[in-house]
């Protein structure tokens, strides 16, 4: 009897021994279900993170290619010519250069309720150039004050050259640049409303100096020029501006010599920015 005890007692042991190996197998695989389930969160974290991380580096390396570092598809520098600060009568006179040499570029408007200036929105559209947005008001403490002001304004200009071309502009240019230091609000806010709207805002890496006289501006412009693959050019249209319609042609005439691709503003454009909106969603 006692030796059958002890089985009996050798028996319940054995099963003891056996289930509680089943049970550290148990818990070990359930260990190693959880810690793999939090490695691939983890990891999961890590993509999402690293994705955002080289899109951003994406950006600054487009951005550097703007200003000549980067390479190009082709070797041909490209030009978009935008003027600013029209509609007025060197508007005219500067779609006329335009259409003698059969070059399109891009007219950035101010609001402007008169009769020739609305032909000009006009003409401006049925000529194959571009039109942007600038201002409706062309006031930079009313138009930078608040959020409102600043919609207000934009949707003012954007009715106005709609009901007078059918044109629905996606390309706008900020009043004094995308970082001047007048707005009262921050320009995040201003680029998250036009990226919300899909508006492109378009800011330039040449400019044309106002104070320089007529030969240095030009030489001025086609120096920085030659410095980028892609340049988008501030020229001015406003009414005081005849020297910027003096020069055209002879600056068109200098980039074709040059082989530089004179370009409008349109979905391909390679824009400048100088705000740095890529933290922006």
């Amino acid at each position: 009897m006692e030796e059958k005890g002890e089985n009996v007692n050798e028996a319940r042991n054995r099963r003891r021994r056996i289930n509680k190996i089943k049970n550290t197998i148990v818990i070990s695989i359930i260990v190693w279900m959880v810690l793999s389930f939090i490695g691939l969160v983890c990891l999961s974290i890590f993509v999402v993170r690293l994705n955002k991380d080289i899109k951003f580096l994406s950006k600054q390396l487009e951005q550097r290619s703007y200003n000549g570092v980067g390479v190009q598809k082709d070797n041909l520098n490209k030009v978009y010519l935008t003027f600013e600060g029209g509609p007025s009568e060197n508007t005219q006179r500067l779609l006329d250069v335009l259409k003698e040499q059969n070059v399109k570029a891009t007219f950035f408007v101010d609001g402007n309720e008169s009769v020739q200036a609305k032909n000009i929105y006009k003409r401006i559209v049925d000529e194959g150039h571009t039109l942007g947005m600038r201002s409706y008001t062309n006031k930079l403490n009313q138009v930078y004050n608040s959020k409102e002001a600043f919609e207000q304004d934009f949707f003012h200009l954007q009715k106005l050259l709609y009901n007078n071309t059918g044109v629905k502009c996606k390309y706008y240019r900020f009043l004094g640049s995308s970082n001047n230091r007048i707005s009262n609000v921050s320009m995040s806010v201003f680029v998250d409303f036009l990226k919300k709207h899909n508006i492109t805002y378009v800011d330039w890496n040449v400019a044309e100096i106002l104070s320089l006289n007529s030969e240095d501006r030009i030489q001025k412009m086609e120096q920085e020029i030659a410095k980028n693959k892609i340049s988008v050019v501030l020229l001015h249209d406003g009414i005081v501006e005849s020297t910027t319609v003096e020069n055209l042609g002879r600056l068109i005439n200098d980039l074709k010599k040059s082989k530089s691709q004179i370009l409008p503003i349109d979905k391909d454009a390679n824009v400048i920015q100088f705000f740095n909106s890529s933290s922006i969603e």
